[in-house]
């Protein structure tokens, strides 16, 4: 079983990457933006890569 901080970081990074993702007040094409992305994107894979097996579903 996730523990409930697991669960909140993820549902936490995965609503910060949607609205980086989406927003309009961030150009995509800025290397900023872009880095963030991809540090977000790596930490939820982490997060994920954690979570117990019956979990991931």
């Amino acid at each position: 079983m996730s523990s409930p901080k697991s669960s909140h970081l993820l549902q936490v990074l995965r609503a910060t990457l949607l609205h980086v993702e989406t927003s309009q007040e961030w150009s995509q094409e800025d290397p900023a933006v872009v880095e963030l992305k991809a540090i977000l994107e790596r930490r939820i894979h982490q997060e994920l890569a954690e979570l117990p097996d019956d979990t991931m579903n």
